[in-house]
Formats: structure tokens, sequence, C-alpha cells
């Protein structure tokens, strides 16, 4: 019986060594082939497999090691002339959401919440090259992962999510419906009065671009309605947007004076405010979207506001959120995912160069490490201020009409100027990927995807009322 086992196992191990033998002389002809001969990591390993030739582990590792060498030298061939070579292989550029493929290489292009996300992604191009999609796949993605999703949106597209997500609140923010509850005014927990009068006054400046004194005006005027209601000793007697409004109202002032052209700006500004959100800003104590994203999705449609209004409540409801994270920076807070479509409205070149820096721009680079993770999507990345784009981690370049948008982008993706050109070569749901971490920029296909049909307003109303009834 020993002398059988013995005879099966000296078998066997020809047999092992034979493939051994077999796969090295493979190896190294292919090697030969590609001119490899010579590098210095692939010698290492090929010593290393005939001197440990008996050990199974050792070899594979090392077998695998130079396969990853000479695969990509394959591709770098099949490219020759390509102007994104190398590209990436094996899990270079994998992430725990999976968006699609490398062209060349057919490695895995992914995103994970840490790093990439929680340090900014920016992706563009032009209508109908894949933003939406590329938006929808993150979305879906992190709820896989478990993580909440904030949109805000004016294509009425991210409604769509209550399909396969019944917790997603759908807020429509205009005048003719009062599902959203907010109150601008209400200073979240463990934050500041003072920083939310500062980040409420500056907003207001910057979204609506009046006189520099009315904001110091409107800032004085808050500061008199906390102290009246007991704010700074810490009640919850918050005054609304509407008692700003009257109080401002009633402040009359001589015509010829400063403050009465500040009290006109800000009376102007307010109601052009408070009448495209009707009852939304009427409510002491407001949705504190800040501690429901631990629990849902939420989806903020704003179509109907303007830009100007557009720029003010997203401008907002992001300082809201990252003042609570940076003031409370012992909490455990849950990784969150926010997307802004048309992202060039809110982070405005323009207004940041006038402003000296947008409340919100300077905001996000301090939350980023309380697990925000900032997806900006736009098509007009010329608009943008150099920090939001410079900054991000990943950045993602769909198909772009030429002109300066392009130029911007070419040079902070440092594209040469035959990559450059590719971007006119590329087809809808693809793009070119550029990331930290990562030494080149590399073409990716995007998974395909068909986008839920669209959910009409009845609906969502009817998918609304239960889930507000819950909040209230």
């Amino acid at each position: 019986m020993e002398k059988m086992n013995e005879r099966v196992e000296m078998k066997e191990r020809y047999l092992v060594d034979a493939y051994k033998m077999k796969e090295y002389e493979r190896i190294y002809s292919r090697i030969q082939e590609l001119g490899l001969a010579n590098d210095p990591v692939i010698n290492n390993s090929l010593k290393i497999m005939s001197v440990f030739s008996h050990n199974k582990e050792v070899f594979e590792r090392e077998r695998a090691r130079i396969l990853q060498i000479v695969q990509a030298k394959e591709i770098e061939q099949q490219l020759k002339g390509h102007p994104f070579v190398p590209e990436p292989v094996g899990t270079e550029v994998s992430g725990e959401i999976k968006l699609g493929i490398c062209k060349g290489s057919n490695a895995w292009f992914g995103l994970s919440l840490k790093p990439e996300l929680e340090e900014g992604a920016l992706v563009t191009g032009r209508k109908g090259s894949g933003k939406t999609t590329l938006c929808y796949l993150l979305s879906r993605g992190a709820s896989k992962l478990g993580t909440h999703t904030l949109t805000f949106e004016v294509k009425l597209e991210g409604r769509n999510q209550i399909a396969n997500n019944k917790d997603t609140l759908v807020f429509r923010c205009d005048m003719t419906h009062d599902w959203f509850k907010y109150n601008f005014l209400e200073v979240p927990e463990g934050v500041d009065p003072l920083s939310k009068i500062s980040d409420v006054s500056d907003i207001t400046e910057e979204s609506y671009e009046y006189y520099v004194g009315t904001s110091s005006y409107i800032a004085y005027h808050i500061y008199e309605l906390y102290k009246r209601n007991g704010i700074f000793e810490g009640s919850k007697n918050f005054p609304t947007p509407w008692d700003l409004y009257w109080k401002i109202e009633k402040d009359r002032k001589s015509l010829i004076t400063r403050d009465a052209r500040y009290r006109e700006s800000a009376l102007n500004r307010l109601n052009s405010i408070l009448l495209r959100m009707g009852k939304a800003f009427n409510y002491k104590i407001g949705y504190q979207i800040e501690k429901l994203l631990d629990d849902c999705n939420i989806v903020m449609e704003l179509d109907n506001l303007g830009k100007k209004g557009r720029i003010f409540l997203i401008s907002l409801i992001l300082a809201q959120i990252f003042r609570y994270r940076i003031s409370n920076p012992n909490k455990k807070h849950k990784a969150i995912l926010v997307i802004i479509d048309e992202a060039n409205e809110i982070y405005d070149r323009r207004l940041d160069e006038m402003t000296g820096g947008l409340t919100v721009c300077s905001l996000d680079r301090q939350a980023r490490e309380f697990g925000i993770c900032m997806v900006y999507a736009c098509h007009d990345p010329e608009g943008m201020p150099r920090s939001v784009i410079n900054d991000v981690h990943t950045q993602i370049l769909l198909s772009l009409p030429g002109g300066t948008s392009l130029k911007r982008m070419s040079e902070s993706m440092f594209l040469d100027t035959e990559q450059k050109e590719y971007d006119y070569q590329l087809k809808p749901g693809e793009g070119i990927v550029r990331r930290a971490g990562h030494p080149h920029p590399f073409l990716v296909k995007f998974f395909p995807h068909t986008l839920p049909q669209r959910i009409g307003d009845e609906e969502v109303q009817k998918h609304m009322q239960s889930l507000i009834a819950e909040l209230d």
C-alpha cells in the first residue's frame, strides 16, 4: 500500500513539474518575442521560478507578475500609434462601484467611495454624451454599498429611483407643491448661529449679485431675530424666512440713505425667493436634510426655480450639510454621495472670482474628510472655478464640442494634442479618464444602461404621501 501511494505521489510530482517546465518555456518564448528579455523585474521572477520550482505558490505568484508585464506590452503593441498608451491592466483602476471597462485592455474601471469619490469626481460632456447614465450608475452602485445619494437636478430623471428604491424622497421645489419644508434660518445641531448667519447672508449675495453692503444688512437683521428669539442661548424658536422679510419690510429708511438701497435690494431678493418656493419656507422647523440622508436617498427637482433660485437653494442646502459635519467632527457620519447636475450653475467661475471665493467651494473642501462624496456633472467646464476642476480625484471627459471648454479640460487633464483631438471621436458612453494615482489618461467604455421609464407627477405624489406622513 505504501509503495502504491509513493508511485502516485511521484506521478503527480512529475506531472506538476512537467507543467511548470512547459509553462516556463512558453513564458520565456513570449518574453523573447516581445523584446522583454532584459526587463529586470521579469529576470528576477524567472530566477525565483527556477530556484523555487518545487513551490507551487511561489511559482504561480511570480508567473502572475510576469504575465501582467507581458499583457501590458501586448496591449501596447496592439495599440501602437494609439494616443492612450499604456492602458491600465489588472485592477489598477478598479473600484467598488464598477462603471465600465478600459477600451484597450478590458480592465475594469470603477470608483470607490474612499478615496476616489470622497475626493471628488467631475463628469463633463455635451448633451447626449452619457452624463445622466453615468450619474445613475454611480447612484445605483452607491445604493448597493448602503450609501445614500442626494441628487440636485433639472431633468426630472432622478425621480425614477423610486422604481427600485422605495425610501427615496422626491422634493419638487416650487410654489405649486408643498412636499418640501425647509427653513434656511434653522441652525443645525452643533453649528454656531454666527456661522449660519454668515453662510445665509454670503450665499444670498453670491446668488443674486446685489449691492455689497446688502449682505451685511441682511446679516444684521438675522442677528437681531436670533437675539430676539433666544437662539444664542439655545432656543429652538427659529425665525422663518418670512419673519426676516417682514422685519426688513418694517425697517423704514430715508430714500436717500445707503441703508434704504440695501433694504430695497434685500426685499427684492427675498420676495423673489419666497414667491418661487411658496409654502416651503413657512416653517420654523423644516426637514433636516443633513440627518435624513442617513436613512434615505433624496432627489431635489429644481427645474421651476430659475438659475438664481437654483444657485440659492442648492448652495444653502450644501452649506448646511457641510457645516453640520464640520461642526460635529466626533459624530460617526455615514458616507453620502452628492450629485449635482449642471454644476457649473452653482460653482460659477465668474462669481467665484468676483466674490473672492464662493462659500460652497470653501466649505466642500473642508467637508471632504467627513464622508461627503461630491460628483459635479456639467456641460460647460469652462464656466467652473479652477479650484473645483483641478482639485477633484477623478476627471471624466465625455464628448465635448470644441472651443474653450475642451481646451480647459485638456489642460487640466494634461492631454497632449493627439489625445485632445481624440475627444471628437468619442461615441456616447465613451470617455477619457484622468485620476489621481495613475500616471496616464485612459479610455473607458461605460456600461450601457437603459434608464427607467420616466415617472409622472401623479405617481411621485402618491409615493410621497406616505413618506411625508412619516416625516411629519
